[in-house]
């Protein structure tokens, strides 16, 4: 009780200070800065009953974010943007209960602009700028305005969320377009992200099933452990500016590949360790695990940050570590957590509202969600009924679509009557389990259908072996990147010059033989595609950065006796003299035929990226 009053005390004393720096902003048209405006709400939402002073200001400025509504960017997540404002409203109408800030909440939300969000295809999982911080907004903002009719498109983010998982070598990740070097793990891009936001979107019975999402997000992510390091590996590359898009694509030319491969080290609250340390402490909390190892793991971790960091890096991570601490206390009841968070008040440079709200957690018995490093919303379970369903059915389109395609041709609705009733782990067993369950498929019994879906899972397989091998998709999106900008070149040189160039087949690139032509079974319907006797048919799959992670092309057996040629680096003019001397060549109409062949199948494969110039 003593140290409370005295902390009471210094909170009383630097709260005029605070004040008036607030009357400043809030009559300067010149400062617009909406982060900071809200910021600053929350602070005082949070000491409003020790004031009438401090009650008159906050709403002082949430009316000020009013009258900037028009410079606040059209983005919808949790903390930026627009979805930054309406949380903030939608706190200020819990605490005040006044409805005026509930409908100043409804009306910055534009459903049109939230669906082009989402649905965007750059736009990734990530909590921070994603989908996913889309979706907890919604969920609070519903929860509050039901008349608003977000349900659908809930759903629709939760499934677009879902479209974008897919497995790795320990459970399921996000897949980020073309800047990750493998498995995301950070709060702000990664899995320590989904596992926060699904943890705060379930039910306890769903965090304490262990045949779950979130079980394999988790899974993932501490397949990402770095024992060397003491941390979580860090696999986001950022492009932010052009200059680093240049940047990398020198150090690519310069064969500098492990910078695209290995992970890095990163403390960040957002993208490295410290992120995913209040995720996992947020995580044991809310399900009552005692999980030891994963506990060890994160004070491992932050005895290294805490050893290695210097004094800027405590100043803007200070609430941070306060929560982190505050979390750690809960779990362990270690009262070195406890002089942690005390200690931190005597850190050189604390600002005001720093201050402010670390004093606020020391009054208010470690209750470090005042803090607001994530924010505080009761959204216990609001996942959909059929989240794993849906979970499984999305997996299955993603690694086993023809097969999926072909089920449904021969029984409409074959994988919700039938295959949802199987429980599948979301790892790398997923694919054999899924597997074993097709074999038992009553409806393969015919020698015909055996054989179309032997060979259909051939494919599929095929086509997920060769996008394993290719976890760094920023590597791939550098290559392309580079590749493409020599194409034109290539394909504009004098022939001369061209015949004396080496080209070797590019390592993206793999060659395969089917019996059906699945490749095009996004373009023609399948009962077309099956209706053809079976034969031989060959093709390349190129693994690239994208949603779909590949592109498959058809290829002619005199196409694939060419490319063949080009297993090892070879100069033009030798694969053409080798190509023609395959062939009997009775004319001299056939012979040109044949080189006509040569130069657009060449320019194809340089066209597409199939083969590439090797100095």
């Amino acid at each position: 009780m003593e140290r409370n009053q005295k902390y009471w005390e210094v909170i009383n004393q630097t709260l005029p200070i605070y004040l008036e720096e607030n009357r400043s902003k809030i009559n300067d048209i010149n400062k617009q800065n909406y982060i900071e405006i809200t910021d600053d709400i929350l602070l005082l939402l949070a000491i409003h009953k020790n004031s009438s002073d401090v009650e008159v200001q906050l709403r002082s400025l949430c009316e000020k974010l009013q009258r900037i509504e028009a410079e606040i960017p059209h983005t919808y997540c949790l903390f930026t943007g627009r979805g930054r404002v309406i949380y903030t409203y939608l706190k200020v109408y819990e605490e005040l209960l006044d409805k005026q800030y509930l409908n100043y909440a409804n009306t910055f939300i534009s459903k049109s602009k939230v669906v082009d969000y989402i649905t965007n295809s750059q736009r990734s999982n990530c909590l921070l700028k994603g989908r996913i911080g889309v979706l907890l907004i919604l969920q609070y903002l519903h929860k509050f305005s039901p008349e608003l009719a977000l349900e659908g498109i809930i759903y629709s983010t939760f499934d677009i969320v879902i479209q974008n998982l897919i497995v790795d070598k320990s459970g399921i990740t996000s897949f980020y377009p073309d800047a990750n070097k493998g498995s995301l793990t950070g709060l702000g891009s990664g899995n320590a992200g989904l596992i926060w936001a699904f943890n705060l979107l379930s039910s306890k019975m769903y965090r304490m099933s262990d045949d779950t999402m979130l079980k394999a997000l988790l899974a993932s992510l501490e397949g990402q452990w770095n024992k060397k390091e003491l941390c979580w590996n860090d696999n986001l590359l950022k492009i932010s500016t052009t200059e680093e898009h240049f940047k990398l694509i020198e150090h690519f030319n310069a064969g500098h590949i492990h910078l695209f491969k290995q992970p890095q080290v990163n403390t960040s609250f957002w993208e490295g360790s410290l992120g995913i340390c209040i995720s996992l402490t947020n995580y044991i909390l809310s399900s009552d695990t005692q999980n030891k190892e994963l506990v060890h793991k994160i004070e491992l971790c932050l005895t290294k940050i805490e050893r290695k960091e210097s004094d800027t890096y405590y100043i803007n991570n200070m609430k941070e570590l306060c929560y982190l601490y505050g979390k750690l206390y809960k779990i362990t009841g270690d009262v070195k957590y406890e002089r942690k968070i005390i200690s931190l008040l005597d850190t050189v440079g604390l600002t005001i509202p720093l201050k402010l709200s670390l004093l606020l957690c020391l009054t208010n018995d470690y209750d470090v969600n005042k803090l607001e490093v994530l924010p505080n919303i009761n959204l216990t379970n609001c996942l959909p009924e059929n989240l794993e369903n849906r979970m499984q059915k999305s997996l299955v389109m993603r690694y086993y679509p023809q097969t999926l395609f072909f089920l449904e041709h021969l029984e409409e609705n074959y994988f919700d009557n039938h295959l949802m009733q199987n429980s599948i782990i979301y790892n790398q067993t997923f694919f054999k389990k899924f597997e074993n369950i097709l074999k038992k498929c009553s409806l393969f019994k015919t020698h015909r259908n055996q054989r179309i879906l032997k060979n259909s899972l051939k494919f599929e397989q095929f086509n997920r072996k060769c996008i394993a091998k290719h976890t760094s998709k920023i590597f791939l999106k550098i290559e392309e990147i580079v590749q493409f900008s020599l194409t034109n070149h290539l394909l504009n040189l004098k022939e001369s010059d061209l015949l004396e160039k080496q080209f070797a087949i590019a390592d993206n690139v793999y060659l395969f033989e089917s019996k059906w032509e699945w490749w095009k079974i996004n373009r023609k319907p399948l009962n077309e595609i099956l209706l053809i006797p079976s034969s031989s048919y060959y093709g390349v799959i190129k693994v690239k950065p994208n949603n779909e992670q590949k592109v498959v092309l058809g290829l002619s057996e005199n196409q694939l006796i060419f490319l063949e040629s080009f297993y090892e680096k070879m100069s033009i003019k030798d694969v053409k003299e080798t190509f023609l001397n395959n062939f009997e060549i009775q004319t001299e109409m056939e012979k040109n035929k044949l080189l006509v062949f040569m130069d657009e199948t060449l320019e194809q494969f340089i066209f597409n990226g199939l083969i590439v110039l090797v100095e």
